[in-house]
This record gives structure tokens, C-alpha cells and sequence, in this order.
């Protein structure tokens, strides 16, 4: 549950929640006119084992590996490339949320909010259920 605030509530109670924070949500869509354009030019680094990827705005731009790479049996590069791929994708994400919530502070709080209400929701779920059983 969010920070230990809502612990025991039921699935209705976290809905009600939800509906009341949709004011927040709706605020953003009023203002979303007057919103400056996503960031760009967003570059993010990752290596794993002998392979550093690089993402910007979204993409991979480059990967590059180092000599030793080659020494390594196909399964296991594949897997240094994958792990440097999702690692520089993360790490652009966590860049790019950085970037929005500079840009619109009120994004951020929206979206630190529903990630709560998420939890929420599921924590709600499985105690519903607890309490459903004999």
C-alpha cells in the first residue's frame, strides 16, 4: 500500500480513490495544449560484460563491444548484449520521466500517484481475497 496509509482497505475504498484523483488527471489533459513538446536529445549509456549500448530519444544509436566479446560463446554475448539494451533503455526512461517532470511538475505528481494507487489496487485485491477465504 502507498507509504502504509491505506493498509486494509477493500477494492471499493481504492476505487473511490482513484475517482477522486481524476481531477488531477483531467487537469493535465485541460493543460495539455499548453505543454512544451516532449524533451529531446535524451542519451543514455549502458554496458554489460564487454558490450555499452547507447539510446537516444528512444532508440539505439549505437553498441558497441569491447575486444573481449569476441572470446565469449554466442550465448553469452547475446545475453551481455541484451542486458546492456535493457539497462540503457532503463536508464533513458528513468532520463526521460526526469526531463517531464521538469518540464510539467504536475506529471510527475500524477504519475507518482497512479504508480501508488497501483499498488494500492493490488494490495487491496489480495486482502479482498484473504478475506474471502474460509
Amino acid at each position: 500500500m502507498t507509504q502504509g496509509q491505506h493498509a486494509g482497505e477493500s477494492l471499493p475504498q481504492v476505487f473511490d480513490r482513484i475517482v477522486a484523483s481524476m481531477g488531477g488527471v483531467q487537469r493535465l489533459v485541460d493543460d495539455a495544449e499548453r505543454t512544451p513538446e516532449p524533451p529531446t536529445g535524451i542519451v543514455a549509456d549502458f554496458s554489460a560484460g564487454g558490450v555499452t549500448v547507447t539510446v537516444e530519444d528512444g532508440r539505439v544509436r549505437a553498441i558497441e563491444f569491447d575486444p573481449t566479446v569476441r572470446d565469449l560463446r554466442a550465448e553469452d554475448a547475446g545475453l551481455d548484449v541484451q542486458g546492456a539494451v535493457n539497462g540503457a533503455l532503463e536508464a533513458y526512461e528513468r532520463a526521460n520521466l526526469a526531463q517531464l517532470e521538469r518540464v510539467n511538475a504536475d506529471f510527475g505528481a500524477v504519475m507518482r500517484q497512479l504508480g501508488g494507487l497501483q499498488a494500492d489496487i493490488h494490495a487491496a485485491y489480495r486482502d479482498d481475497v484473504a478475506r474471502l477465504r474460509p
